[in-house]
């Protein structure tokens, strides 16, 4: 994982902090930083174990959209 990367929380339990639900499963979260064995996906907050998250594969969009865009210059 690295800063900037989107991630999907995959385990909530316990998720708490505070008194206050702070990890959801399912919801999308952008990492702000990262250690060796923890994430931080929410400011202000501590960090959370790596593996109650999984990174979200973006390549195959960007190879899309790069190949519609050489595709457009090509047309023009």
């Amino acid at each position: 994982m690295k800063v900037g990367q989107k991630v999907v929380c995959i385990n909530d339990e316990t998720g708490w902090l505070d008194g206050e639900k702070k990890l959801v499963k399912g919801e999308i979260y952008t990492v702000l930083w990262v250690s060796e064995k923890d994430v931080q996906v929410i400011p202000n907050d501590a960090g959370w174990d790596k593996s109650r998250f999984r990174p979200i594969d973006t390549e195959w969009a960007e190879e899309v959209l790069r190949k519609i865009a050489e595709s457009e210059l090509v047309c023009v």
